[in-house]
């Protein structure tokens, strides 16, 4: 499949997972979509614990990039969502677990072979749902 093909079945299943999202009850939020290369250079150069680059990082922890250069997010083929549900008094309450994602990740994998949920990784990031491109999820 070409990319602009993932692309576009990238876009028509976000579109839906968005909706699924919603009509589960969760108030749905998209964080980040595409993302530049400026962006991707500064997420793959700052540890995600501290935010320090590379060259200014304490070392009092292992460094662990934000992110990667090589993102799919860059390709257009990976979006982030944020869920919230609404607490008795009403309040919006963040889900910040990838446990909480869990209902629409097994959703999205469904959907297409190459679909991926985030909460599936080593490092598990539950509101990242992807279509796979170059052996990158």
């Amino acid at each position: 499949m070409l990319l602009g093909e993932k692309q576009e079945l990238f876009a028509q299943l976000f579109a839906r997972l968005v909706l699924f999202g919603v009509a589960q009850g969760y108030t749905v939020v998209i964080d980040e979509v595409a993302r530049g290369l400026q962006q991707a250079e500064w997420n793959a150069n700052h540890c995600q614990r501290c935010k320090r680059a590379r060259g200014g990082h304490t070392g009092a922890h292992p460094f662990k990039p934000i992110g990667i250069l090589e993102s799919l997010h860059r390709y257009r083929l990976a979006g982030d969502l944020l869920l919230f549900q609404r607490s008795a008094t009403g309040k919006r309450v963040y889900l910040q677990d990838s446990k909480d994602y869990a209902v629409l990740g097994g959703w999205w994998v469904k959907q297409h072979a190459l679909a991926r949920w985030g909460g599936n990784f080593a490092a598990p990031d539950g509101g990242h749902f992807s279509i796979t491109h170059g052996g990158r999820s």
